[in-house]
């Protein structure tokens, strides 16, 4: 089996814990493009559920960065499927991850754009600073 993976993927195996994280890690971000497919075509209640499997696969991998990008989707979903205020706390549950700064600048985005559709123009205002402050 090593061998077969120095020649598929050109370097050693990995140790079975990093391989599995990595392979949780690749498997959270397939799940999220297949929610991103399932809601272009407006399948809210579909990508939903593969919006929540990513969840759980990146609270398993307990990466950060991959957990505030599922936190997005979550936002987007809501969003688009007019349930502003469910986008309003996914994009907040999102900012509780350490992100880098592109997640921040979009997190905060999707905040202002929920708040926005709320008429908070308190929290509006702030996303879209603190959005500006992240887009460096």
């Amino acid at each position: 089996m090593a061998r077969l993976e120095r020649w598929a993927y050109g370097h050693p195996p990995l140790p079975t814990g990093q391989g599995r994280r990595l392979g949780t890690f690749d498997a959270t971000r397939l799940v999220g493009l297949q929610t991103h497919a399932r809601m272009d075509v407006g399948a809210y209640a579909h990508a939903t559920v593969h919006a929540t499997a990513a969840r759980t696969l990146a609270d398993r991998v307990t990466d950060p960065g991959l957990q505030t990008w599922v936190c997005a989707l979550h936002s987007l979903i809501a969003y688009w499927d007019s349930r502003p205020g469910d986008a309003l706390r996914a994009a907040e549950a999102g900012l509780a991850h350490s992100a880098t700064e592109s997640n921040l600048t979009r997190l905060h985005a999707l905040r202002a754009r929920a708040a926005a559709a709320l008429s908070d123009r308190r929290t509006t205002r702030e996303a879209i600073t603190a959005a500006e402050d992240h887009n460096g």
